[in-house]
């Protein structure tokens, strides 16, 4: 009799986490920032939308820079980057489960899904916004700004 009882209660945990892991991952997937649909770059966007997770970091002496994003507690950290041509930027994925980071419009950014401890670098040559999301969560959004 235990033995049946203890394989029910692992299904269970199993369907519950599941379960989770999807309702976790939904979400408006829409973007507010109009796309240059020649090139699939974003066009420059002068709005903060009220977010304080901003990096503004960038290239003083001409020379490229390296920029890391943390993928963690589902989110990107910083949600938004600001930074020059020719900048190189890392995704580190930091969680339990894989992410992507794919672009809202375009192809410019179209990783594969990468697991905990992974990660995906891109160099920006181009200037615009570019706003992307995770395709299993699209609720997870984030946005490179080159200048």
């Amino acid at each position: 009799m235990k033995g049946p009882v203890i394989i029910v209660a692992i299904a269970a945990v199993l369907v519950l986490g599941l379960l989770f892991y999807f309702l976790a991952g939904s979400g408006d997937s829409a973007s507010s920032v109009n796309a240059d649909t020649n090139t699939g770059v974003n066009t420059p966007s002068s709005s903060n939308e009220g977010d304080d997770s901003t990096a503004n970091t960038g290239n003083t002496a001409g020379s490229p820079n390296s920029h890391d994003i943390v993928i963690k507690g589902f989110a990107f950290s910083p949600k938004e980057l600001r930074i020059k041509i020719g900048d190189v930027v890392t995704w580190s994925n930091m969680d339990s489960v894989g992410h992507t980071v794919t672009s809202d419009s375009g192809s410019e950014l179209n990783s594969d899904l990468f697991t905990n401890g992974d990660s995906y670098s891109h160099v920006f040559n181009q200037a615009g916004t570019y706003t992307y999301h995770c395709k299993p969560h699209p609720n997870m959004k984030g946005k490179v700004i080159v200048r």
